[in-house]
């Protein structure tokens, strides 16, 4: 594990790589079982994240997987998150995968009886210039309201005051500012797409609105407690 020593006032931030890759990377991946254990035995990948908050207590555990459908991505949507930050583009190649995580995390939910899982929407790489821009962000935010409303939200009650509705997205939040079909829109920047270090690129991931907007909708979706 490394600790982080760029962090703003107090706090600490401890990651846990992936792994040195090197000659022997291959066989060491190739021995990690991801694969869901029967019902009694938790998952290695539950183990571990037991013993992380064991050992640390911490406020936050932050779980980065490779976007596209994989061992990986499977297990972490299969009820270990509280919340699922969700990247993607305009691309069709983009779609064809959002819409079988939002299947896996809305209706499929929905047709056995249970909520949906809590989703933070992200569209990243959209272009800098500003008519691109927001060609590109409508006809996401377009994309998104359609996959969301077939693949996602719940039908409305038909009595407002049944309470067994608590708990669902229904389709009246379609019109709500921060439901899960809203995106948060990133900008391509050339900054990220090259650096050395953390430390270069450490301002502008913890201060260009962009990106703490994402931070506020994940807030968002918790309870504050005291």
């Amino acid at each position: 594990m490394h600790h982080c020593a760029r962090v703003a006032g107090a706090g600490d931030i401890v990651v846990f790589p992936a792994g040195t890759l090197d000659e022997s990377y291959p066989d060491k991946l190739a021995r990690v079982d991801l694969e869901e254990q029967p019902s009694e035995a938790p998952s290695e990948v539950v183990r571990f994240l037991k013993d992380i908050k064991k050992v640390f207590d911490p406020q936050w555990i932050l779980v980065d997987a490779r976007t596209g459908v994989s061992e990986a991505a499977g297990n972490l949507l299969s009820g270990l998150a509280h919340v699922h930050v969700l990247f993607g583009t305009t691309s069709e190649q983009s779609w064809l995968g959002l819409r079988t995580v939002i299947d896996r995390l809305g209706r499929e939910k929905v047709l056995v009886g249970q909520p949906q899982a809590e989703i933070v929407l992200v569209q990243s790489m959209v272009p800098p210039t500003p008519d691109a821009a927001r060609t590109a962000r409508s006809a996401f935010s377009v994309r998104a309201r359609d996959e969301f409303t077939e693949r996602y939200y719940a039908e409305a009650p038909v009595d407002p005051a049944d309470s067994s509705s608590e708990g669902f997205w229904d389709i009246r939040d379609l019109d709500s500012a921060d439901a899960p079909h809203v995106p948060v829109s990133v900008m391509y920047d050339p900054h990220l797409a090259d650096f050395r270090d953390i430390g270069e690129v450490a301002d502008l991931l913890a201060q260009t609105p962009e990106y703490t907007a994402i931070a506020d909708r994940i807030l968002a979706r918790f309870e504050r407690e005291e």
